[in-house]
C-alpha cells in the first residue's frame, strides 16, 4: 500500500539559522516590552528589524530564496517584512492558540529558548475526516487523523509558515525566560493576466 500526501501546509524550519551577536542581544534587551497577556511581554516597536541590520539582510535573503524554490514566483513578485517584534515569556506564561491576520506568512526566530527541548505546536481541522466530526477511537495518532503537531525548536533555529495556520507554545516551566522574534511577510509585485479580469499590481 502507498499513501501520498497531496495538498500538505509547508512549515519550513531553518537550523541555526542565525547566531545573534553580543550587539544583537543587547539591543534586543534594551527594547521597550509590555505585558500582552498571559505573561507575553512584546516591544512596542513592531519594526524592530530596523535595528537588527544583519538578521534583517539574512531574514531577505530567506524570503528571496522561499518565494523562487518553494512559491515558484517568477521575478514579478516579491516577499517582504511588513512588521516585526520581540516577545520575551518568563517562567508561567504561554502563548495561546492563534494565527496571524492581515499576512500571508509568518516566521519565529527562536533568540533563546533555553536548553530543554521547547516545541511550537500547530492546529488544523483533520483533513482525512474534513467533512464529518467524528471522534475517533484511535490507537496512535498519525500525520492523517491529528489536528496537533509539535515542531521541535532550539536556539537559532527559524521557522516560516502559512499565517492563517493555528499554533500556541505551551507554558513555560523552565527557570529561562524565552526570547523569540516574529515577523510577518506579504507579497508585491504584478499577478494575474489579461486573459481575465485578475490582474493586480500592489
Amino acid at each position: 500500500m502507498k499513501t501520498v500526501d497531496i495538498f500538505s501546509v509547508p512549515v519550513t524550519i531553518d537550523e541555526n539559522f542565525v547566531s545573534c551577536t553580543t550587539d544583537d542581544l543587547n539591543i534586543i534587551n534594551s527594547f521597550e516590552y509590555e505585558e500582552k497577556a498571559n505573561l507575553n511581554f512584546f516591544t512596542k516597536d513592531y519594526d524592530v528589524l530596523s535595528k537588527l541590520p544583519k538578521i534583517k539582510e539574512h531574514i531577505n535573503s530567506f524570503l528571496d530564496y522561499y518565494g523562487k524554490n518553494v512559491l515558484g514566483l517568477t521575478d514579478d513578485n516579491s516577499l517582504y517584512v511588513t512588521n516585526s517584534w520581540c516577545v520575551k515569556t518568563p517562567k508561567g506564561g504561554y502563548h495561546p492558540s492563534h494565527s496571524h491576520p492581515n499576512s500571508i506568512l509568518s516566521g519565529v526566530i527562536y533568540i533563546d529558548v533555553g536548553d530543554t527541548e521547547q516545541h511550537i505546536i500547530f492546529e488544523h481541522e483533520n483533513q482525512l475526516l474534513k467533512k464529518f466530526d467524528f471522534l475517533l477511537r484511535k490507537e496512535r495518532d498519525t500525520m492523517y487523523n491529528t489536528n496537533k503537531f509539535a515542531l521541535t525548536v532550539k536556539n537559532n533555529d527559524m521557522i516560516i509558515f502559512p499565517s492563517w495556520i493555528k499554533h500556541e507554545v505551551l507554558e513555560n516551566k523552565t527557570d529561562t525566560t524565552r526570547f523569540v522574534l516574529g515577523y510577518n511577510v506579504f507579497i508585491k509585485g504584478k499577478m494575474g493576466n489579461d486573459n481575465y479580469p485578475t490582474e493586480l499590481n500592489i
